[in-house]
């Protein structure tokens, strides 16, 4: 069964085309890397893949809900004052709607997270004091976090620039 499926996508910022004509389906189970230069449309196509921007023309079906995926986008600093710990961060990649409470497992599976990417040591620290590199890794924990059947990362490997 296709993950993702795209027909004919066309993408365009105001009367510029962007991308066009692109099709392409993900089947679970499958790793798929999207190489191109910088500023020729690989996170804008991630980015209407997942719904944060439309279209021009088109078809994009995503054959699973929302909470089956995870979406990472490129890792910024910007905003860094927010107060909130490494540890909340990554139990938040696991918060559902209408869900007021974490369940034991929820815990259990951010604790998970922080050994197996080695990064324990940032549990207890404020998002805000951590490093471009840190951050990048508490944002894939979170991704993680919920094991989704669809895992969409934006620049997974480089390094913050800010």
């Amino acid at each position: 069964m296709d993950l993702v499926n795209v027909k004919n996508l066309q993408i365009s910022y105001n009367d510029s085309v962007i991308l066009d004509d692109i099709s392409f389906s993900i089947k679970q189970g499958e790793y798929v890397i999207i190489v191109g230069k910088n500023g020729s449309g690989k996170s804008t196509l991630l980015k209407t893949i997942v719904g944060l921007k439309k279209a021009s023309k088109g078809i994009i079906t995503l054959n699973l809900p929302n909470d089956e995926y995870s979406y990472l986008e490129q890792v910024n600093t910007k905003n860094n004052d927010f107060p909130i710990t490494c540890y909340e961060v990554i139990l938040s990649g696991m918060q559902k709607p209408k869900k007021l409470f974490y369940k034991k497992s929820d815990y259990e599976r951010a604790n998970e997270m922080l050994k197996m990417l080695k990064i324990e040591s940032l549990r207890n620290k404020k998002i805000s004091e951590i490093s471009g590199g840190q951050k990048q890794r508490v944002l894939i924990a979170r991704s993680l976090a919920k094991s989704p059947k669809l895992l969409i990362l934006d620049e997974p490997l480089s390094r913050s620039r800010y």
